[in-house]
Protein backbone atom coordinates (compact mmCIF):
# COMPACT_ATOMS: atom_id res chain seq x y z
CA UNK A 1 0.00 0.00 0.00
CA UNK A 2 2.82 2.39 0.69
CA UNK A 3 4.60 1.48 -2.63
CA UNK A 4 1.21 2.67 -4.48
CA UNK A 5 0.85 5.88 -2.67
CA UNK A 6 4.46 6.88 -3.12
CA UNK A 7 3.92 6.34 -6.93
CA UNK A 8 0.76 8.19 -6.92
CA UNK A 9 2.59 11.23 -5.38
CA UNK A 10 5.34 10.98 -7.83
CA UNK A 11 3.42 11.16 -10.67
CA UNK A 12 1.37 14.00 -9.51
CA UNK A 13 4.78 15.96 -8.65
CA UNK A 14 5.17 15.01 -12.11
CA UNK A 15 2.13 16.22 -14.40
CA UNK A 16 2.28 19.78 -11.79
CA UNK A 17 5.85 20.19 -12.80
CA UNK A 18 4.78 19.64 -16.24
CA UNK A 19 1.89 21.80 -16.55
CA UNK A 20 4.09 24.69 -14.84
CA UNK A 21 6.36 24.49 -17.64
CA UNK A 22 4.11 24.69 -20.19
CA UNK A 23 1.95 27.56 -18.59
CA UNK A 24 5.00 29.66 -18.65
CA UNK A 25 6.17 32.06 -21.07
CA UNK A 26 8.10 30.32 -23.78
CA UNK A 27 10.84 31.26 -26.61
CA UNK A 28 10.44 30.67 -30.37
CA UNK A 29 14.14 28.99 -31.15
CA UNK A 30 14.71 30.91 -34.36
CA UNK A 31 14.07 34.91 -33.23
CA UNK A 32 13.78 34.40 -29.25
CA UNK A 33 10.31 35.83 -28.91
CA UNK A 34 8.20 35.92 -26.19
CA UNK A 35 5.56 32.70 -27.34
CA UNK A 36 2.60 32.64 -25.20
CA UNK A 37 -1.12 30.97 -25.73
CA UNK A 38 -3.61 33.44 -26.62
CA UNK A 39 -5.85 32.06 -23.11
CA UNK A 40 -3.60 33.87 -21.03
CA UNK A 41 -4.22 37.53 -22.82
CA UNK A 42 -6.92 40.09 -22.79
CA UNK A 43 -7.66 42.82 -25.09
CA UNK A 44 -8.12 46.84 -24.28
CA UNK A 45 -9.53 49.20 -26.89
CA UNK A 46 -6.85 51.78 -28.26
CA UNK A 47 -6.83 54.93 -29.73
CA UNK A 48 -8.23 54.60 -33.54
CA UNK A 49 -6.24 51.24 -34.23
CA UNK A 50 -9.28 48.69 -32.29
CA UNK A 51 -7.85 46.64 -29.84
CA UNK A 52 -4.55 45.69 -28.64
CA UNK A 53 -3.22 41.87 -27.17
CA UNK A 54 -1.57 42.72 -23.37
CA UNK A 55 -0.55 39.65 -21.49
CA UNK A 56 -2.35 38.86 -18.56
CA UNK A 57 -1.29 40.92 -15.22
CA UNK A 58 0.82 42.90 -17.66
CA UNK A 59 -0.10 47.06 -18.55
CA UNK A 60 2.31 46.59 -21.46
CA UNK A 61 1.11 45.77 -24.95
CA UNK A 62 2.57 42.41 -25.59
CA UNK A 63 5.47 41.78 -28.04
CA UNK A 64 6.03 38.37 -29.63
CA UNK A 65 3.92 35.50 -30.77
CA UNK A 66 0.21 34.16 -29.38
CA UNK A 67 -1.18 31.07 -30.01
CA UNK A 68 -3.56 28.40 -30.05
CA UNK A 69 -3.96 25.27 -29.89
CA UNK A 70 -7.13 22.24 -30.85
CA UNK A 71 -8.34 19.84 -27.58
CA UNK A 72 -5.66 17.54 -28.48
CA UNK A 73 -2.62 19.78 -28.17
CA UNK A 74 -1.34 20.24 -32.29
CA UNK A 75 -0.97 23.89 -32.71
CA UNK A 76 -4.05 25.50 -34.38
CA UNK A 77 -2.73 28.99 -35.46
CA UNK A 78 0.23 31.62 -34.62
CA UNK A 79 0.93 35.18 -35.25
CA UNK A 80 3.53 37.61 -34.25
CA UNK A 81 2.40 41.02 -32.48
CA UNK A 82 4.40 43.74 -31.73
CA UNK A 83 3.02 46.43 -29.18
CA UNK A 84 -0.14 44.58 -28.44
CA UNK A 85 -1.34 44.68 -32.57
CA UNK A 86 -1.01 41.79 -34.90
CA UNK A 87 2.01 42.42 -36.97
CA UNK A 88 4.17 39.91 -39.14
CA UNK A 89 3.68 35.87 -39.87
CA UNK A 90 0.69 34.44 -39.43
CA UNK A 91 -0.12 30.73 -39.81
CA UNK A 92 -3.23 28.97 -39.15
Amino acid sequence: MTYNKTILVLMLILLFSLNACTQSVKKSDSNEKAMIPMSETYQRASDGIGSRYYQDGSSTPFTGVLYGRYDNGELMTTQDYVDGIGNGKWTS
